[in-house]
């Protein structure tokens, strides 16, 4: 959402009337009259990106026009928190572009960068170091040393973020610069996110029976027609049931898209997918124009955390919008996730709060743990070999090639 002026008093004027409509649909918690203040921070409102939609710079000096690239960038082969895709700009090394800054940003706006290397480089090169600079108007903001390479640690592989102030600067020129007299042509430096941040008041309010916490839960790929709501005859979801007995079951519902990404949108904007935009895998992102439900629930006073299992709910097409806190949690299985939000509830002491669990495990190869693999089917036939199907599939989705698991006789 772009928070300029306009935009701030449209939000914070909204809730002051009630207007609330995405919040009521979820168990009315915006209630009647206001919350109690519990007290104020400051909320980092993401405005706009300077690579999304469309990424206008300038290349400076000598360097290569044609090896500057905009795009969706991983730092990573693999999927892990920190190394997910993110927009960004590929720069040679050395290498310098220039972006103009948009006018009328608040004074204490700032911008978050990070920084990394190309899967590529760090598969083709030997050890080596790059230096990563940010400069407003004419001065340094900003220098940080990283480093590539075959024998990099990849924790050491990851994004690098940097938050900077943008003060009353025009311009922001990126820059790299090789450590040293070795030469390093092809080495591909990323400067990712590039996303301004301008700073928003907010109250933190107290959770009661008339200003409920709201908690969002989608399960990515589950079936309807296989949950014991929906008239299933195995007792697949007691705890689903549960929460439909003593609320409010939805029976007839269509999905707004055939696949995650713009029924996420819809979602989370309240948009279905021809007005939000996000029907394309590769360019789509959440517009910062757009209202996200965290949004709304962050200005409401609650504290606004992710745990998202689908790594296509990245970063880098701007699911994070209005959320405090976004992990990647893309390894971790669903149980997991739900540990983690359990522990969030219990040491809010009372304040509200809006957690987004996002999980993912039907999608994948499914291996029960016991007592559950056997609860319903039937005994596997003689023949049978557990896990020689399975285990490797599972291997390659998590990004590893695991051959003992099912080659060991």
């Amino acid at each position: 959402m772009g928070w300029n002026g306009r935009s701030r008093i449209r939000a914070t004027g909204a809730l002051a009337r009630g207007v609330c409509i995405l919040c009521t649909l979820f168990m009315g918690a915006c209630g009647e009259g206001s919350a109690e203040v519990v007290g104020t921070e400051t909320a980092w409102v993401a405005r706009q990106s300077l690579l999304m939609p469309t990424a206008q710079y300038s290349v400076l000096g000598e360097t290569d026009a044609s090896a500057v690239r905009v795009g969706e960038i991983s730092c990573l082969k693999s999927v892990r928190p920190g190394g997910g895709t993110r927009p960004g700009i590929l720069m040679p090394v050395p290498g310098e572009v220039r972006f103009e800054l948009p006018s009328g940003l608040d004074p204490d706006a700032r911008i978050l960068v990070e920084m990394g290397f190309s899967k590529n480089t760090h598969k083709k090169w030997m050890l080596g170091k790059v230096v990563f600079e940010v400069v407003l108007g004419e001065e340094l903001a900003m220098s940080k040393e990283l480093r590539f390479g075959r024998n990099t640690a990849e924790d050491e592989q990851l994004w690098v973020p940097e938050e900077v102030r943008l003060g009353m600067a025009r311009s922001l020129t990126l820059r790299t610069r090789p450590v040293g007299d070795v030469q390093r042509n092809g080495v591909q430096a990323i400067f990712a996110s590039l996303e301004i941040r301008e700073p928003l008041e907010v109250q933190q309010t107290r959770a009661s029976a008339e200003h409920p916490n709201i908690i969002l839960v989608v399960i990515d790929t589950l079936r309807a027609d296989r949950l014991e709501p929906y008239g299933y005859d195995r007792p697949t979801s007691p705890y689903i049931k549960e929460v439909a007995d003593r609320g409010v079951l939805f029976e007839h519902t269509l999905a707004p898209s055939p696949w995650t990404s713009p029924s996420t949108a819809s979602l989370l904007l309240g948009m279905d997918p021809l007005r939000h935009g996000f029907v394309d895998a590769e360019t789509a992102f959440l517009n910062y124009e757009d209202t996200t439900l965290p949004e709304v629930c962050r200005a409401a006073g609650m504290r606004t955390v992710a745990f998202i299992a689908n790594p296509v709910l990245s970063p880098g097409h701007n699911f994070r919008q209005g959320f405090q806190e976004y992990p990647e949690e893309y390894r971790r299985p669903g149980f997991a996730l739900v540990d983690e939000a359990r522990a969030l509830f219990l040491e809010q002491e009372g304040a509200r709060f809006f957690p987004y669990l996002h999980r993912f495990a039907p999608r994948k190869p499914y291996l029960p743990p016991a007592p559950h693999a056997d609860e319903f089917c039937l005994a596997a036939p003689p023949a049978h070999r557990p896990g020689i199907g399975l285990v490797p599939v599972y291997a390659l989705y998590m990004g590893r090639i695991l051959v003992e698991a099912y080659l060991d006789g």
